[in-house]
């Protein structure tokens, strides 16, 4: 049981970082001047990394390094990327840090499903059940960012860079997860990269 309510945290958090820069992105450019265009190309980041960087990572972490300490070093590495693109506002500083933040995010995607594959004893029964945590986790973002600060009184927040502050703390957080949670490694076959 408690491996499942750890999978199922690992899930929460890692949708809830992607939802809480992803939708309100925009709003927060736009108000910075971005032109559509500029805008436009900072959303095809994740398109751009989502082709690249699991070419690169997957082949790695399934031969070389355990898939907990490879997300914990992205998600690290992607709080700090955030954390410095949330503070530019020219497109000429901004998108480089989005695309290497990008770069970051994206395996982390197959990494948790992995992890949880690696981690469940009936997959088709469990896993659904760890999944939804990470589309609950995309809701709550959109609360977080959207409806609860103007619920508690505050200023909407959507058109700001908090959004990306969260996003940033919560990827260290689960980088902090991924290196004190224990998980198993399991022995997967060499792909035909290797061959």
């Amino acid at each position: 049981m408690k491996t499942k309510v750890q999978l199922s945290f690992m899930m929460f958090v890692e949708w809830f970082i992607w939802g809480a820069w992803f939708v309100p992105l925009w709003l927060w450019l736009s108000k910075s001047g971005f032109t559509a265009g500029e805008i436009g190309w900072s959303y095809a980041c994740t398109a751009i990394a989502a082709i690249l960087s699991p070419i690169l990572v997957g082949s790695l972490t399934d031969r070389f390094f355990a898939a907990q300490k490879v997300l914990a070093v992205l998600m690290f590495a992607g709080a700090i990327l955030m954390y410095f693109a949330a503070q530019q506002t020219q497109f000429s500083t901004f998108f480089p840090l989005l695309l290497a933040y990008s770069l970051t995010y994206m395996p982390t995607i197959a990494l948790t499903n992995s992890i949880a594959f690696a981690n469940v004893d009936d997959v088709e029964a469990d896993f659904p059940r760890i999944r939804v945590m990470g589309t609950i986790g995309w809701i709550a973002s959109g609360l977080a960012c959207g409806f609860l600060p103007q619920m508690l009184g505050y200023s909407d927040i959507s058109d700001t860079n908090i959004p990306l502050l969260m996003t940033a703390a919560s990827s260290a957080l689960l980088g902090v997860f991924a290196c004190s949670c224990r998980i198993r490694r399991r022995k997967v076959p060499a792909s035909w990269i290797s061959k």
